[in-house]
C-alpha cells in the first residue's frame, strides 16, 4: 500500500493512515459473522496488523495438534483454504471501491510461511527464521570486518544494527550486538566517519558473531514465545514437564546465594528437586554496585549450575530483584562497561 503519512521519527498513531488502517483491520475482523457465530471470532473474521504502509492478514484454522501443513497435505487445515482465498479476494476487492492502491508486485498469497523484512514466518513450525540472501550478506559482512585493517564508525553501526535485527529470528547475538557498541563509543560527527584500526578484541569478535550466527541461524526462534510469568506459573502447578528450571538468586557485599528448582520423573511420578548453591565473590571482583553483585552472582550461579547438571537445551526463569541485571543476561549493557566483562 502506499499512503501519504507522518514522517519516520514522529508518532503515526494519530495520522490520517492509522486511522484508515484501523478501520479496515476492525471491519475485516468484525465482518458478516454467521448464525450462532460472535462477530470478531467467525469463520469469515480477518484477523490483521499493520506496520504503517504494510498489512498482514490471517485466518485462523480450527485447534488440532502437530501437522505438516499444507504441504503436507493436513486435512484440516486444507479445509480452511478456500475461505481464506475468498477473504483475500475481498480484501482486495474492498481496497479498490475504497480506492486504495496496493502494491500488486509485493502481494504474498494464502500461504503459512510469508516473507517479510528479511525474516520467515513458518506458522507451522512456530518458527521465525532469517532468509537464506540475508544469512549470506550478515555473514559476508561480518568477514570483510574480521579481514579489514581500517573500519569507520559508520561501519560497525551498520554491522550492528544487521545484528539488533535478526537477533529476533537467532539466538545467542543480540548480547554480542552490545559489544559492538563499546567500539563505536559515542563519538559524533564528523569523527563518526573516521577510519579505526581494526584491533584483534574486534576480529575476535567478528569471528564469534560469525560462529554464533552459522551456529543457530537454522534453529530460528520461536514465533510464539512464552510469557515469563505464564510459564512460571505453569511451572509452579507441575505442567511444564522435564527441560524447564527456575533460578532464584540473589547477592550481598561478601557473596551469592541461589535456589534453583526443577521437575523430576521418578518411579513414574513427578517430583520437585531442589538445589541451594552458595558461593563468595573471587578475588578482585567489582562489587560496589548492586547491578554489578547481582550480575556477577548471576553468572556463578549459572556456571556452578552447570557443572553440577547438564543444562543443554534447557529454558531457565531467571528471578532477581535487579531489573537492570536481568535486562544485562537478555542483551546486555551498554551504560556499564562492568556488565558486558563479567
Amino acid at each position: 500500500m502506499r499512503w501519504a503519512v507522518a514522517h519516520f521519527g514522529q508518532k503515526v498513531a494519530g495520522s490520517p493512515l492509522n486511522c484508515l488502517v484501523l478501520c479496515l483491520l476492525r471491519h475485516f475482523a468484525r465482518r458478516s459473522p454467521a448464525k450462532g457465530e460472535r462477530r470478531g471470532a467467525s469463520r469469515t473474521s480477518i484477523l490483521g496488523a499493520a506496520w504503517v504502509d504494510d498489512l498482514g492478514l490471517c485466518k485462523i484454522v480450527k485447534y488440532h495438534g502437530k501437522c505438516d501443513g499444507l504441504e503436507g497435505g493436513c486435512p484440516v487445515c486444507e479445509e480452511f483454504v478456500e475461505e481464506g482465498r475468498k477473504s483475500q479476494n475481498y480484501f482486495i476487492w474492498l481496497c479498490r471501491q475504497l480506492g486504495i492502491g496496493l502494491a500488486e508486485e509485493k502481494h504474498q498469497w494464502l500461504a503459512q510461511k510469508l516473507e517479510y523484512a528479511g525474516f520467515l514466518y513458518d506458522t507451522v513450525r512456530g518458527l521465525l527464521l532469517i532468509l537464506d540472501p540475508k544469512l549470506e550478506k550478515v555473514v559476508s559482512c561480518l568477514r570483510e570486518w574480521a579481514s579489514a585493517m581500517m573500519v569507520t564508525s559508520r561501519e560497525l553501526d551498520s554491522v550492528r544494527g544487521r545484528i539488533i535485527h535478526y537477533s529476533l529470528c537467532i539466538k545467542h547475538i543480540r548480547i554480542l550486538a552490545t559489544e559492538i557498541t563499546w567500539l563505536i563509543g559515542t563519538e559524533e560527527e564528523p569523527a563518526y566517519d573516521e577510519k579505526l584500526q581494526v584491533t584483534d578484541e574486534m576480529r575476535e569478535l567478528a569471528r564469534e558473531l560469525e560462529e554464533v550466527v552459522q551456529l543457530y541461524a537454522p534453529q530460528g526462534r520461536d514465533l510464539w514465545p512464552a510469557v515469563p510469568s505464564s510459564l512460571y506459573g505453569g511451572f509452579l502447578r507441575g505442567e511444564t514437564g522435564h527441560g524447564v528450571a527456575v533460578a532464584t538468586w540473589d547477592s550481598g557485599p561478601h557473596g551469592w546465594a541461589a535456589l534453583w528448582k526443577w521437575w523430576e520423573c521418578k518411579s513414574g511420578n513427578k517430583v520437585l528437586e531442589e538445589r541451594l548453591l552458595i558461593g563468595t565473590w573471587p578475588a578482585g571482583s567489582d562489587v560496589s554496585e548492586q547491578v554489578h553483585r547481582e550480575g556477577l552472582g548471576g553468572c556463578l550461579m549459572l556456571e556452578a549450575m552447570a557443572h553440577d547438571k547438564d543444562l543443554t537445551g534447557w529454558l531457565v526463569i531467571l528471578r532477581n530483584d535487579a531489573e537492570s541485571a536481568l535486562t544485562a543476561f537478555r542483551k546486555g549493557s551498554s551504560r556499564s562497561r562492568i556488565s558486558p566483562t563479567v
